[in-house]
């Protein structure tokens, strides 16, 4: 019984800042969602351990939703955190079903919507009227869709340019756009406009305007009300890019997986000679290169990115483009991002800077260099961790001056953004990959799985000083999504790390600082999607890992903790072992607000000292 509790004890009297300063406004009908409850049981499936239903419970038809099968690929931060409760019983493959969704509320977009008026060849009039029922042809007040589509053009586009600006916007003033592709970008815009704005467009939440566009778009996809095949591909790309909870059956994954489905149907991954039919479009020329084959270069490229991104963070576990059916080898130039906007399209499209156009460029070779590594990862690993290392050296030294860090403070909003996401992703691909190789080394390579580890927290590291500085300058509304979802990723990996034997004390305490930061930051970002449910994933784990302090045992649980609780009742170890006199008791009285006051600190000062700050968690503690 002494060796179970070894582990734990060492770090009894942590007490995280969960919810610090926040005022929940769930309700209890918020904390019965489908995706509270899909969450809460895959979390549980996956610590437990358990096995697979029979064949015919498999087969069986729900009454109250669809069954979910799921494998959860080990670089999720769900399954990191999951199998933390106990990893020798841990299940990778979870079955749950999905309560079916309610009827999305329209009250309060009836009042602030234009119905666009369209005719569709072909759509059933019944279809028609159903799709009007679902609001599936309604839009923003002209003012607030123009506002929308600014904070699309200024945060989405320059990370993922797979349109092109002037034209979209000539077919939207004309009245003859794309209605499928608008509301995909609508959905997209709802992740950085502010939330005035989404107030304005009838929303109270950012998450209902996020699940409400996603929805129009979805519908007027499956309807085939987008008849064309390149806006299909685009507004797929735009939704892949899009995060919604899990309980959609057609996520974000289905939309990637759909938009690589049509790219490679219309030949974009293929480098043609150009004049073998009249009609086929050339990669192999460069300055003769047409618009169309600027765009659908730059459409592959950005599904090369996704992919790898995707499966490096989890949330995909298998390569969709694999690198040698890829003939796709030249990465885009700065000319081929597009050309000047116009004068009077200017209060739309915020033209691309130079900046803008070497991100993207610099996002390519990134994206090659990981899917380099990751093929060669398993079959040589004693070489990879040196080629990891030395290649991601080498392309951040060689950064282009433009997308070299910025450290004065009047220009560190505007000017360390895109060098702010390339280091992000960066950081990530190579935690992961060095994460990867510390997992096959395990028992085999003692040497290897050492230099993996110390290669996993340099990276994680890198990541917490990015983290840091985003919060100090207040610049979390301007990133994108994917440099926004490394926050779970790291509160993961640091909590995989306090939690491992293996660790020395030292380590454990910078992971403890670095875990009130990561909070700090789901909890500033917790209105997008997965954010709040990695909150309460994290005080799950911490509560079954007895990691949390009287108070906050006593404390009303949050929905997922809540629901977990009711599957299986926690056991307080503390109270059993070691009586009401033991170490938590004493804890009971202890705050964190001045430990996250001085965290801000430093914050602000776009530094932070770990040794300063775990010293102030010890005097307080």
């Amino acid at each position: 019984m002494a060796s179970k509790k070894a582990t734990p004890a060492k770090i009894e009297s942590w007490t995280p800042p969960l919810y610090l300063g926040q005022t929940s406004s769930s309700s209890e009908d918020d904390a019965r969602t489908p995706e509270t409850c899909m969450i809460a049981q895959e979390c549980e499936q996956i610590a437990k351990g358990s096995s697979l239903p029979s064949l015919e419970i498999m087969l069986e038809p729900s009454q109250t939703g669809p069954d979910l099968v799921q494998y959860h690929s080990e670089m999720h931060y769900m399954t990191i955190i999951s199998e933390l409760v106990d990893a020798k019983k841990s299940s990778r493959v979870t079955r749950i079903v999905v309560e079916d969704r309610k009827p999305m509320a329209t009250r309060h977009t009836q009042m602030k919507t234009t119905q666009v008026r369209v005719v569709i060849q072909g759509l059933d009039p019944l279809d028609e009227e159903y799709l009007n029922n679902k609001s599936a042809f309604s839009l923003p007040s002209k003012h607030s869709c123009e506002a929308m589509l600014q904070a699309y053009f200024s945060l989405g586009h320059p990370h993922v340019p797979i349109l092109d600006p002037v034209e979209f916007v000539k077919s939207y003033l004309s009245g003859s756009f794309s209605l499928f592709l608008m509301q995909a970008i609508l959905a997209n815009a709802a992740l950085y406009a502010p939330m005035p704005l989404l107030e304005a467009c009838g929303f109270s939440e950012r998450c209902e305007a996020i699940e409400t566009y996603f929805s129009r778009a979805s519908l007027l996809y499956q309807f085939g009300c987008e008849r064309n095949q390149l806006r299909s591909l685009q507004g797929s790309i735009v939704l892949g890019m899009t995060a919604v909870t899990g309980s959609f059956d057609r996520d974000f994954r289905y939309w990637i997986h759909n938009a690589v489905r049509l790219a490679v149907k219309m030949g974009l991954h293929k480098r043609l000679t150009k004049g073998v039919l009249p009609s086929v479009i050339s990669f192999a020329h460069k300055e003769s290169e047409s618009p169309t084959c600027k765009l659908y270069q730059r459409i592959w490229w950005a599904l090369y990115i996704r992919d790898i991104t995707l499966l490096l963070g989890g949330a995909q576990n298998m390569r969709m483009i694999h690198a040698e059916d890829n003939e796709v080898l030249t990465i885009p130039t700065p000319e081929s991002l597009g050309d000047d906007v116009p004068a009077c399209y200017a209060h739309l499209i915020p033209p691309l800077t130079q900046q803008q156009r070497e991100y993207f460029i610099e996002y390519c070779r990134l994206a090659r260099i990981a899917t380099k590594c990751l093929s060669i990862l398993k079959s040589h690993p004693r070489e990879t961790l040196d080629l990891i290392q030395s290649e991601l050296h080498l392309w951040r030294s060689s950064l282009p001056e433009s997308l070299q860090p910025v450290h004065r403070p009047s220009h560190v909003r505007s000017d360390s953004i895109w060098h702010m996401v390339l280091m992000t992703s960066s950081y990530r691909y190579e935690s992961m990959l060095c994460r990867i190789l510390r997992k096959e080394s395990e028992g085999r390579d003692l040497e290897l799985q050492k230099k993996s580890a110390q290669a996993v927290r340099a990276a994680i590291y890198e990541l917490d000083a990015i983290i840091g500085r985003a919060m100090a300058y207040d610049m979390l509304s301007m990133l994108p999504m994917s440099c926004i979802s490394i926050g779970p990723t790291v509160l993961a990996l640091h909590l995989e790390i306090v939690l491992s034997p293996s660790e020395s004390e030292t380590v454990k305490s910078r992971s403890r600082i670095y875990i009130h930061q990561a909070i700090v930051f789901l909890q500033q970002c917790r209105d997008l999607p997965f954010m709040k449910i990695a909150l309460d994933l994290v005080d799950w784990a911490l509560t079954k890992q007895n990691l949390l302090s009287i108070d906050k045992l006593n404390a009303p649980p949050p929905p997922i903790a809540s629901h977990l609780h009711q599957q299986e009742p926690f056991v307080d170890l503390d109270k059993e072992g070691s009586g009401a006199g033991g170490e938590n008791q004493a804890m009971a009285n202890v705050s964190v607000f001045d430990v996250i006051e001085r965290l801000d600190e430093f914050l602000e000062l776009g530094a932070m000292d770990d040794t300063m700050i775990s010293d102030l968690w010890q005097n307080i503690s």
